[in-house]
């Protein structure tokens, strides 16, 4: 995990000889630095990064700075961002352009940074309208995913942003050692490691891995399990890494020294304090698992009422339906049938107007002719053809003519047997009457002259009637 030629034989690493046997808890990092100008916000990015990657001339920029390392087996990702003047809840257009900077610079991580670093001056406090100004920028849970770090004079202190603000900063290592860290500012290899293993105790202990913003999709459930479950293997692999070092130790040193024993005990306190967290996560996970399948099957019943809803509203929609298309057909065969009334009566109309065009136009003369009986009538006989007059009066001849048969029997010669006896195989006489009108419009007009005498001789009060 580190350089073994950056520890001096007297000050080496807590993991001593085993930085590439002890399971590393994570292997990417993202990080945000923000904080106020010429608090030392370089100095913090490049001991991360284990490299000069922030000088005062690249930062004098009004964007935020991107850059990475690889360092102790770890990927870190780190952001700084510009820093303010005075107070960051300034109405200034500065201050107004580095607060969308902070925006921009944390929702720039898909899944959101591990942790945001704040660095302030020296023997000062964050005030409480610039924390006010972040928790609006970026949520009232920023609190829990911040760090604070201050450079005073040889040294680098840091707290959680809940008790920076409640002012409980400590000044000596022994005294701080698990919320707070002092560091000679000029770092090396040992000391970068331990700042880098500070951030990522303090990631373990979070209660949520990643920080996501206001404004930022929030990771489903099933993603927070399995990210929750990782550590919880890693934080197991790294115990068992521990003891088994611990265990080496003691079998390649035949001889105890106090040197050995204070390597142990330190051992055995990280152990002790990883199994504390291991505790803390296994339950949590414990508790999203069964949060996450409830969710699931609430959503599943709310999914399938939904879809019970969806399918009697479905049905209901369909019979409704079903009614207005019933009301549609009975509205169209009723129109249908005020149509066919429609056009009856304007035949009718049109007939009559016909029949009263033809009359004016008409010069009758007066005939005799002989009944069957012998006896004469006077008839007024149009100057048109028969044929005209069977055409003009299809509608009547059909429904009043009576003597069908007789009037059949002398036009069999002209109509032949087949037809004839198609005719009277109809049932009533208007029957007969239009199968015998299909024979005349495809027999031409003669048939239609011989119809008509036949009409003059067997129907003549019926002719007198629709000639007056």
């Amino acid at each position: 995990m580190g350089s073994k030629e950056s520890k001096p034989d007297d000050e080496q690493h807590l993991l001593g000889d085993t930085d590439d046997e002890i399971t590393v808890l994570f292997d990417k990092i993202k990080i945000v630095l923000i904080g106020c100008q010429k608090a030392g916000k370089n100095k913090i990015g490049n001991a991360i990064l284990g490299k000069n990657a922030f000088t005062y001339r690249n930062t004098r920029k009004e964007h935020y700075l991107k850059d990475d390392n690889t360092i102790f087996g770890r990927r870190i990702t780190l952001i700084r961002v510009p820093g303010w003047s005075r107070d960051l809840s300034s109405d200034d257009i500065k201050q107004i352009k580095i607060q969308q900077v902070i925006k921009d610079s944390v929702k720039s991580f898909k899944d959101g940074p591990h942790a945001i670093l704040l660095v302030v001056k020296r023997n000062t406090t964050l005030t409480e309208t610039t924390r006010d100004t972040l928790e609006k920028l970026l949520g009232s849970n920023v609190s829990e995913h911040m760090l604070v770090f201050s450079i005073d004079g040889a040294k680098i202190s840091f707290a959680t942003m809940i008790d920076h603000c409640a002012e409980r900063r400590q000044t000596t290592i022994d005294r701080c050692k698990k919320r707070y860290h002092l560091f000679r500012r000029c770092m090396c290899g040992k000391q970068n490691m331990e700042l880098i293993e500070i951030i990522e105790d303090f990631i373990m202990k979070k209660k949520a891995i990643h920080f996501y913003s206001i404004g930022k999709e929030q990771p489903k459930p099933e993603l927070q399990v399995e990210q929750l479950a990782t550590l919880v293997n890693k934080l197991k692999q790294r115990i068992s890494d521990l003891s088994e070092y611990i265990s080496k130790l003691q079998s390649h040193n035949q001889t105890e020294t106090s040197k050995l024993r204070r390597t142990i005990e330190l051992k055995n306190e990280e152990i002790r304090n990883l199994q504390a967290v291991l505790r803390l996560k296994e339950e949590a996970l414990r508790e999203m698992r069964e949060a996450t399948e409830r969710l699931r099957s609430n959503q599943s019943t709310t999914e399938m009422s939904a879809l019970h809803g969806r399918i009697t509203q479905l049905e209901n929609e369909g019979r409704e339906r079903e009614k207005e298309l019933q009301k549609m057909l009975e509205e169209n065969e009723q129109k249908t049938a005020e149509i066919r009334t429609l056009k009856e009566e304007n035949q009718e109309l049109k007939d009559i107007l016909s029949v009263q065009e033809r009359k004016r136009r008409q010069i009758p003369r007066r005939m005799t002719i002989k009944g069957t009986e012998a006896e004469s009538f006077e008839l007024y006989v149009l100057p048109s053809t028969g044929a005209e007059f069977v055409d003009s009066n299809r509608k009547e001849l059909i429904k009043r003519v009576v003597s069908v048969d007789p009037i059949l029997d002398e036009l069999h010669e002209f109509i032949g047997n087949d037809k004839y006896l198609q005719i009277r195989l109809a049932k009533t006489n208007p029957d007969k009457m239009r199968e015998l009108y299909t024979i005349l419009d495809g027999a031409g007009q003669m048939l239609k002259t011989e119809f008509y005498k036949s009409l003059l001789k067997h129907e003549k009060y019926l002719l007198e009637d629709l000639t007056s």
